[in-house]
Protein backbone atom coordinates (compact mmCIF):
# COMPACT_ATOMS: atom_id res chain seq x y z
CA UNK A 1 0.00 0.00 0.00
CA UNK A 2 2.96 2.29 0.79
CA UNK A 3 4.86 1.84 -1.89
CA UNK A 4 1.17 2.09 -4.62
CA UNK A 5 0.79 5.38 -2.75
CA UNK A 6 4.21 7.00 -3.05
CA UNK A 7 3.79 5.73 -7.08
CA UNK A 8 0.80 7.56 -7.03
CA UNK A 9 2.58 10.85 -5.70
CA UNK A 10 5.21 10.31 -7.72
CA UNK A 11 2.56 10.23 -11.00
CA UNK A 12 0.70 13.50 -9.73
CA UNK A 13 4.20 15.78 -9.24
CA UNK A 14 5.12 14.28 -12.71
CA UNK A 15 4.26 11.72 -15.45
CA UNK A 16 6.35 11.23 -18.50
CA UNK A 17 5.53 8.65 -21.33
CA UNK A 18 8.67 7.53 -22.77
CA UNK A 19 7.93 5.89 -26.45
CA UNK A 20 10.52 5.19 -28.77
CA UNK A 21 10.82 6.73 -32.23
CA UNK A 22 13.75 5.63 -34.41
CA UNK A 23 15.79 5.28 -31.51
CA UNK A 24 15.10 8.61 -29.77
CA UNK A 25 12.71 8.39 -26.79
CA UNK A 26 10.39 11.14 -26.96
CA UNK A 27 9.04 12.81 -23.38
CA UNK A 28 5.42 14.35 -22.24
CA UNK A 29 5.01 16.72 -19.93
CA UNK A 30 1.60 17.59 -18.90
CA UNK A 31 0.64 21.18 -18.49
CA UNK A 32 1.37 22.56 -14.90
CA UNK A 33 -1.36 24.44 -13.01
CA UNK A 34 -1.85 28.01 -13.98
CA UNK A 35 0.16 30.46 -12.25
CA UNK A 36 -2.78 32.49 -10.51
CA UNK A 37 -0.73 36.13 -10.05
CA UNK A 38 -0.18 35.69 -14.19
CA UNK A 39 -3.80 37.73 -14.21
CA UNK A 40 -2.77 40.37 -12.10
CA UNK A 41 0.33 40.98 -14.12
CA UNK A 42 -1.35 41.15 -17.19
CA UNK A 43 -3.62 43.55 -16.17
CA UNK A 44 -0.73 45.62 -14.53
CA UNK A 45 0.75 45.23 -18.05
CA UNK A 46 -2.06 46.77 -19.38
CA UNK A 47 -2.57 49.93 -16.93
CA UNK A 48 1.01 50.75 -17.53
CA UNK A 49 0.76 51.07 -21.12
CA UNK A 50 -2.69 53.17 -20.79
CA UNK A 51 -0.44 55.27 -18.44
CA UNK A 52 1.56 55.82 -20.59
CA UNK A 53 -0.01 56.38 -23.98
CA UNK A 54 -2.23 59.11 -21.93
CA UNK A 55 1.12 60.47 -21.35
CA UNK A 56 2.06 60.21 -25.12
CA UNK A 57 -1.53 61.41 -26.81
CA UNK A 58 -1.16 65.20 -25.58
CA UNK A 59 2.58 65.44 -26.46
CA UNK A 60 1.34 63.95 -29.72
CA UNK A 61 -1.11 66.19 -30.43
CA UNK A 62 0.86 69.25 -29.15
CA UNK A 63 3.73 68.31 -32.67
CA UNK A 64 1.25 67.80 -34.49
CA UNK A 65 -0.47 71.13 -33.79
CA UNK A 66 3.14 72.96 -33.55
CA UNK A 67 4.18 71.21 -37.04
CA UNK A 68 0.47 72.76 -38.75
CA UNK A 69 1.49 75.99 -37.10
CA UNK A 70 4.52 76.45 -38.77
CA UNK A 71 3.51 75.04 -42.06
CA UNK A 72 0.16 77.44 -42.09
CA UNK A 73 3.08 80.31 -41.58
CA UNK A 74 5.34 79.16 -44.02
CA UNK A 75 2.73 78.77 -46.49
CA UNK A 76 1.48 82.42 -45.47
CA UNK A 77 4.75 83.97 -45.64
CA UNK A 78 5.45 83.20 -49.16
CA UNK A 79 2.22 83.91 -50.60
CA UNK A 80 2.65 87.20 -49.02
CA UNK A 81 6.01 87.64 -50.76
CA UNK A 82 4.67 85.82 -53.72
CA UNK A 83 1.95 88.84 -53.92
CA UNK A 84 4.45 91.78 -53.02
CA UNK A 85 6.89 90.36 -55.96
CA UNK A 86 3.52 90.47 -58.41
CA UNK A 87 3.11 94.19 -57.25
CA UNK A 88 6.42 95.03 -57.72
CA UNK A 89 7.03 93.92 -60.94
CA UNK A 90 3.56 95.22 -62.05
CA UNK A 91 4.54 98.82 -60.49
CA UNK A 92 8.48 98.85 -62.74
CA UNK A 93 6.89 97.38 -65.68
CA UNK A 94 4.34 100.32 -65.63
CA UNK A 95 7.06 102.74 -65.01
CA UNK A 96 9.24 101.44 -67.93
CA UNK A 97 6.24 101.98 -70.11
CA UNK A 98 5.65 105.39 -68.88
CA UNK A 99 8.83 106.97 -69.25
CA UNK A 100 8.89 104.84 -73.31
CA UNK A 101 5.29 106.61 -73.77
CA UNK A 102 7.17 109.75 -72.98
CA UNK A 103 9.89 109.78 -74.92
CA UNK A 104 7.51 108.58 -77.96
CA UNK A 105 5.43 112.05 -77.27
CA UNK A 106 5.57 114.84 -79.68
CA UNK A 107 7.53 117.37 -77.46
CA UNK A 108 11.03 117.70 -78.30
CA UNK A 109 13.99 115.84 -76.87
CA UNK A 110 15.43 118.45 -74.58
CA UNK A 111 11.80 120.01 -73.22
CA UNK A 112 10.88 116.21 -72.59
CA UNK A 113 14.08 115.38 -70.20
CA UNK A 114 13.52 118.69 -68.79
CA UNK A 115 9.69 118.17 -67.91
CA UNK A 116 8.39 118.14 -64.51
CA UNK A 117 6.05 114.81 -65.93
CA UNK A 118 9.15 112.76 -67.39
CA UNK A 119 11.21 113.41 -64.53
CA UNK A 120 8.75 112.36 -62.11
CA UNK A 121 8.49 109.19 -64.60
CA UNK A 122 12.47 108.69 -63.86
CA UNK A 123 11.70 109.08 -60.59
CA UNK A 124 9.43 106.17 -60.17
CA UNK A 125 11.37 103.90 -62.33
CA UNK A 126 14.99 104.89 -60.30
CA UNK A 127 13.28 104.72 -56.95
CA UNK A 128 12.42 100.89 -57.64
CA UNK A 129 15.35 99.85 -59.16
CA UNK A 130 17.54 100.54 -55.95
CA UNK A 131 14.64 100.37 -53.77
CA UNK A 132 12.27 97.25 -53.05
CA UNK A 133 12.33 95.64 -56.40
CA UNK A 134 16.32 94.17 -54.87
CA UNK A 135 14.30 92.48 -52.78
CA UNK A 136 11.93 89.72 -54.79
CA UNK A 137 13.32 90.21 -57.81
CA UNK A 138 14.80 87.57 -59.88
CA UNK A 139 18.29 87.26 -61.67
CA UNK A 140 17.03 87.43 -65.05
CA UNK A 141 14.70 90.54 -64.41
CA UNK A 142 17.95 92.19 -62.63
CA UNK A 143 19.64 91.75 -65.71
CA UNK A 144 16.97 93.51 -68.01
CA UNK A 145 16.48 96.08 -65.63
CA UNK A 146 19.64 97.21 -65.97
CA UNK A 147 20.14 97.23 -69.52
CA UNK A 148 17.06 99.15 -69.45
CA UNK A 149 18.34 101.68 -67.72
CA UNK A 150 21.96 101.74 -69.40
CA UNK A 151 20.33 102.26 -72.95
CA UNK A 152 18.13 104.77 -71.41
CA UNK A 153 20.75 106.78 -69.90
CA UNK A 154 23.00 106.23 -73.01
CA UNK A 155 20.00 107.67 -74.72
CA UNK A 156 19.14 110.63 -72.77
CA UNK A 157 23.13 111.71 -73.10
CA UNK A 158 22.24 111.41 -76.78
CA UNK A 159 24.40 108.67 -77.85
CA UNK A 160 24.40 108.52 -81.49
CA UNK A 161 23.93 104.81 -81.17
CA UNK A 162 21.06 104.20 -79.28
CA UNK A 163 17.87 104.89 -80.65
CA UNK A 164 14.36 104.92 -79.66
CA UNK A 165 13.50 101.98 -81.01
CA UNK A 166 16.29 100.32 -78.21
CA UNK A 167 14.66 101.44 -75.26
CA UNK A 168 11.30 100.18 -76.66
CA UNK A 169 12.57 96.57 -77.30
CA UNK A 170 14.52 96.76 -73.74
CA UNK A 171 11.34 98.01 -72.37
CA UNK A 172 9.02 94.72 -73.60
CA UNK A 173 12.09 92.52 -72.39
CA UNK A 174 11.61 93.76 -68.56
CA UNK A 175 7.84 93.14 -69.05
CA UNK A 176 8.00 89.61 -70.70
CA UNK A 177 11.28 88.77 -67.96
CA UNK A 178 8.84 89.63 -65.13
CA UNK A 179 5.81 87.68 -66.49
CA UNK A 180 7.82 84.54 -66.83
CA UNK A 181 9.67 84.86 -63.45
CA UNK A 182 6.01 85.31 -62.02
CA UNK A 183 4.75 82.16 -63.62
CA UNK A 184 7.56 80.18 -62.74
CA UNK A 185 7.05 81.53 -58.89
CA UNK A 186 3.99 80.15 -58.76
CA UNK A 187 4.09 77.35 -61.22
CA UNK A 188 1.72 78.13 -64.21
CA UNK A 189 1.90 78.18 -67.59
CA UNK A 190 1.52 81.32 -69.85
CA UNK A 191 -2.62 80.44 -70.09
CA UNK A 192 -3.45 79.73 -66.14
CA UNK A 193 -0.91 82.79 -65.60
CA UNK A 194 -3.02 84.86 -67.84
CA UNK A 195 -6.52 83.54 -66.13
CA UNK A 196 -5.89 83.69 -62.88
CA UNK A 197 -2.82 86.88 -62.33
CA UNK A 198 -3.48 89.20 -65.29
CA UNK A 199 -7.05 89.00 -65.20
CA UNK A 200 -7.67 89.31 -61.56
Amino acid sequence: MVGSHKARSSTAERVRSRTKFGGYRAEYSPPTEKDPDSGKKTVQYGEAILKLLSTLLPTIAFCFALYQYVDQNERDFRKSVYEKQASYYEAMSEAVADIIVRLDGPESFAELINSKEYKLSRYKFMTLYYGKLNLIESPEVERSVIRFRDLLERYEANDADIRLSDIKLAGLSVSEVCSKSLQKTWGLDPEQFETKIIKQ
